[in-house]
């Protein structure tokens, strides 16, 4: 059992294998016309700090991209809540039913948020997605 700074708790099995909460190149959507077919033909769904576009996935496992604006915040901050947002995707993927390529985007209010609001804010972001219908 792992806990951090902000109390939030994860348990890790000691047998689990070590690459299920790697997150490699093809976790990741990383070519800009699979981010706007996405954004063409995606659904939508948003709480108060991210905004999640997700559609069925051609790959057999889940996939994240992640945009943040300069609108956000300077560097520091941007890159802080795309480590978030990876960590958190990395820890929970196993708990996302389906193929769902999704992108997260934070919303501008986002820059000063504490890591326990935004895991509670994406946990709510992936829940609901995961009551979709598996994409395959």
């Amino acid at each position: 059992m792992l806990r951090f700074a902000n109390s939030v708790t994860y348990n890790l099995r000691h047998d689990a294998c070590p690459l299920q909460y790697s997150f490699t190149k093809p976790d990741r959507i990383l070519k800009r016309h699979e981010y706007m077919a996405l954004a063409k033909s995606g659904r939508r769904i948003q709480n108060e700090n991210f905004i999640a576009v997700f559609g069925p996935g051609r790959h057999d496992r889940p996939r994240l991209g992640i945009t943040v604006t300069k609108k956000v915040g300077q560097a520091v901050k941007r890159n802080r809540i795309k480590r978030l947002v990876r960590e958190f995707f990395r820890l929970n993927r196993q708990f996302i039913s389906g193929a769902w390529d999704i992108n997260i985007i934070a919303k501008n209010q986002i820059a000063d948020i504490t890591s326990e609001q935004a895991y509670r804010s994406l946990h709510n972001i992936f829940n609901r997605i995961s009551r979709y219908d598996d994409p395959k």
